[in-house]
């Protein structure tokens, strides 16, 4: 079983799973006329199987928030390098937005 971070001594052997993954909540807000294309060509299901095979979330929520097509995804991060390669693909298929 893997120790709380604060029950670590110096004599540790390694990194425990707390130390080595990060939980990510990704929100992707999609582009209205973008989005309504892609689920009227039947690429939707497509696309969204591509999603959780590449992030393997933990969980996958879509829903409409002010009048914008919207999911979150709940999935571990290994290493921020792959913060790029995750979100370039959303970009071009969906035409997300990102909010700062």
């Amino acid at each position: 079983m893997t120790q709380p971070i604060s029950a670590q001594t110096s004599g540790h052997r390694g990194p425990t799973h707390l130390e080595v993954v990060m939980r990510m909540l990704l929100k992707a807000v999609l582009d209205t006329q973008a989005a309504n294309e892609v689920f009227r060509s039947g690429a939707a299901a497509e696309a969204l199987d591509q999603i959780q095979e590449a992030l393997q979330p933990e969980a996958l929520y879509g829903f409409v928030e002010e009048g914008e097509r919207v999911f979150f995804a709940v999935f571990d991060l290994a290493d921020p390098s792959e913060i790029p390669v995750i979100s370039e693909p959303l970009f071009g298929r969906w035409s997300c937005r990102h909010n700062q």
